[in-house]
């Protein structure tokens, strides 16, 4: 695992001292590589604010102001990459650049030994640094590089031998599934390295392991021919699979409102309906959480956060099998947050899911055909995102063959892929549905049909330095377009539709060809469009969930999105429908010691270090809400603050179970010793630790007393002795809020007063429960079994 500390260039501050990355094609290569990372997110913040002045100020004078701000910024960006880190200089990047990272190094410069251009470092440094789920290492191997096609390879697309796969399932501590294509990165150290999927073929010529063509190659590229090579690492990213991924608007909104309203809002109708009735009762709502799918995607990095959320939710729900942590600020806050989510997803997006399957090359497939194994024959709705306009729905034939039975895929005929939805074989995926799920949808597909116009331009290199290609790369319009998009259709103003879908285009390629965007045109358009109510209120705070609101230091009531009806287009229509039926979530949470006692306190040493650290995450989420008015920047420090605290906790797991318990205990305790937050930093820290505490009854343990004042005084109740299975009722005095338990009888109707909750016991909720009472003299202890 890489270790890499984060500077922000613009401060000089350390931002995060052990950001990790696993099992990636750099480490692999190079094991004793050392990296810096520098973030320059904050000049980034400030020239993002003066394009947004020049563009938007009704003030002259500060449209003129910014408009010159903005050379100058850039150059101090420029000179912050340059300049680096000290001894370590600026040497490539991975996704992360986007946020304003990019990778420093003394010495040896990796990217540089595989990329030959600044463009190569900058743009497909993520070749290097993305995280695999193995990485084998392969004594020796035949590669045979072909041009592409040849082989029934293709863009980004190779083969795989029955040989070298049994090879690499001799593994004992990684499972490959059968018939299943994976994406992957490989690499020799010093010479090149590789990406793209590979598919199993019966047919490789005797003693080729791989076949690779040559777009695998994304810097240096070998000879064609046959290489026998020693020492090649293979890393497999992920593999082919079946997925329910929900829509976004750039779906719908470019349909009817009499098409959305016969197949899209009768299941959106009876999902909202589902979600109030769950609302009601925590319990219900939690299992909901569990048994929708409400998570999954293949749209963008939003999405994704909202994916991980309810990863974390379900794996503490799922744990938590006694239910004592149902009214824990962190749990409450995290489910009201996914059913906000889910309002808004049901409002613009609907409760339709479609299924996905990465694409692979198959030839022999005609125009709009494709073959799904897992999907029955027939016709299908079908895209990939991004959706750059209506052209690019189409209707698909899904065809079965003889021999093709890969899982999780979709074959497809390459050129009728790239003309159609600009994909290539690189892992991307393909989202269909039964067109007798969508009928009115798929007839106006058909009454619209035309070949996308939309077209991917021929690759021109970056040209610059590499700080200025840095720089550039972070530059990305597609939100901006995207919602002019959505704008001008749903005004009709539809004049501007095929030059906004061929600007999509130009963002998507722009990071890897010197290409640039018609900013006249784009200007223009934003220029002369209206405003669209929803889709501006789509990210504000309050949509369909309460929120604190740092200045007025309470919490602010949710409300419905906006949609006041001024347009006639389909999503205005869904978020309406949905507007009349939502209800605002509205559950109880205890204050945080309340929950102290699910660890023991540990030794005052480690407490102490529990409480520097808790403070240390919390100076980081303090930094992020400052940051209110800036959406992006507080979501990257956000980020930054969850990953630092995984990275410390999987640091201490590291060392042994031991001591990852007994620090869990020390975080547990530091982090519920007062009545405010949610303690978000224990369980980014410690989640699996918690999940084993979960196990055990810990919270559920109440102490009764009084009982000798009770209905049943005069009973075996007050003696010594043990009950088993005894149908209990825990409820709340009005007039003074304790707790009491009574015992239910089947002969009356009302039950009898046990005796109250001791104050300093532990708070569960109200309802019925099967419990465990042990009783010694005047003292009982009440062990809640189920509820």
């Amino acid at each position: 695992m890489l270790t890499i500390a984060k500077t922000n260039l613009a401060t000089g501050e350390i931002v995060d001292n052990e950001l990790q990355f696993r099992d990636t094609l750099l480490e692999a290569l190079h094991p004793d590589i050392n990296l810096s990372i520098g973030n320059i997110s904050t000049y980034l913040q400030k020239i993002a604010k003066a394009e947004s002045i020049a563009k938007t100020s009704k003030s002259a004078s500060k449209r003129s102001t910014a408009t010159k701000s903005i050379a100058p910024l850039k150059k101090q960006a420029i000179a912050a990459l340059t300049k680096g880190l000290g001894k370590y200089q600026l040497a490539g990047a991975s996704g992360a650049r986007k946020h304003g990272d990019f990778f420093f190094c003394q010495g040896l410069n990796p990217f540089a030994t595989y990329f030959p251009s600044a463009m190569g470092q900058i743009n497909y440094g993520s070749i290097l640094m993305t995280e695999c789920l193995k990485i084998y290492s392969i004594e020796r191997v035949n590669i045979l590089i072909v041009q592409d096609k040849e082989h029934r390879t293709d863009d980004c697309h190779g083969k795989i031998s029955h040989e070298l796969l049994n090879q690499l399932r001799q593994s004992q501590d990684f499972v490959i599934p059968a018939n299943t294509p994976f994406q992957f990165r490989a690499g020799i150290a010093h010479q090149w390295v590789a990406k793209g999927t590979l598919q199993l073929s019966l047919n490789c010529p005797a003693g080729i392991d791989l076949i690779l063509p040559l777009s695998c190659f994304k810097g240096h590229k070998p000879k064609l021919g046959i290489h026998k090579l020693a020492n090649l690492k293979l890393g497999i990213v992920n593999f082919a699979q079946k997925r329910r991924v929900k829509t976004s608007y750039t779906v719908w909104q470019w349909f009817s409102q009499q098409a959305i309203a016969q197949d899209v809002l009768p299941t959106t109708q009876q999902k909202a309906e589902t979600l109030v009735a769950a609302q009601s009762n925590i319990q219900q709502l939690c299992q909901l959480i569990q048994t929708e799918q409400w998570v999954k995607t293949d749209e963008p990095e939003e999405e994704r956060e909202e994916e991980a959320d309810g990863k974390i939710l379900a794996e503490i729900l799922k744990h938590d099998i006694h239910g004592q942590l149902l009214e824990h600020p962190y749990v409450v806050r995290k489910i009201e947050d996914l059913v906000r989510r889910r309002w808004l997803t049901l409002a613009t997006s609907g409760g339709i899911n479609f299924s996905s399957f990465m694409a692979q090359p198959y030839p022999e497939l005609g125009e709009l055909e494709m073959c799904i194994p897992e999907m029955p024959e027939g016709e299908y709705v079908g895209f990939r995102y991004p959706i750059r306009d209506q052209n690019d729905l189409q209707i698909w034939t899904n065809k079965h063959f003889k021999g093709l039975n890969q899982q999780g895929t979709m074959y497809v005929n390459p050129d009728i892929a790239r003309d159609y939805c600009g994909m290539d074989f690189d892992g991307d995926t393909f989202c269909v549905k039964s067109v007798k799920k969508l009928p009115e949808i798929a007839k106006e597909i058909r009454q619209h049909h035309l070949k996308p116009t939309t077209y991917k331009p021929d690759k021109v290199p970056v040209q610059g330095t590499l700080a200025e290609v840095a720089l550039r790369s972070t530059e990305n319009q597609i939100g901006l377009i995207t919602y002019y998009l959505a704008t001008a259709w749903a005004t009709g103003q539809h004049q501007y539709i095929a030059g906004l879908a061929q600007e999509v285009q130009v963002a998507v390629d722009r990071l890897k060809s010197d290409l640039s965007h018609n900013q006249t045109f784009l200007d223009e358009v934003g220029k002369s469009l209206p405003k669209l109510d929803w889709l501006i209120d789509r990210k504000m705070q309050g949509v369909y969930g309460s929120y604190y609101d740092a200045k007025q230091r309470c919490k602010m009531p949710a409300r419905p999105m906006e949609a006041n009806g001024e347009y006639t287009d389909a999503i205005s229509l869904l978020i309406q429908s949905v507007n009349t039926i939502w209800q605002p979530v509205d559950l109880h949470e205890r204050t945080l010691l309340e929950f102290r006692e699910l660890f023991i306190k540990p030794s005052e040493t480690l407490y102490k270090r529990a409480i520097a650290r808790r403070d240390e995450y919390t100076s980081k989420i303090r930094e992020a809400m400052k940051l209110s008015s800036d959406r992006e920047s507080r979501k990257k420090i956000l980020r930054a603050a969850v990953q630092w605290a995984k990275g410390l906790g999987e640091k201490l797991r590291q060392k042994s179970e031991q001591t990852a318990q007994t620090c869990a205990a020390a975080m547990w305790q530091a982090s519920h010793n007062g009545d405010h937050g949610t303690a978000s930093v224990v369980f980014n820290m410690f989640l699996p630790e918690i999940c084993d505490r979960l196990h055990d009854n810990q919270l559920m343990r109440l102490q009764v007393v009084g009982a000798q004042y009770g209905e049943l005084a005069s009973t075996k109740w007050t003696g010594n002795g043990e009950h088993a299975c005894i149908p209990i009722l825990v409820s709340q005095r009005q007039e003074d809020g304790r707790y009491q338990i009574e015992v239910i009888r089947k002969s009356r109707k009302k039950p009898y007063l046990l005796g109250l909750v001791a104050k300093d016991s532990a708070k569960v909720l109200v309802g019925e429960y099967t419990a465990s009472l042990k009783t010694h003299q005047k003292t009982i202890v009440c062990e809640l079994v189920a509820a």
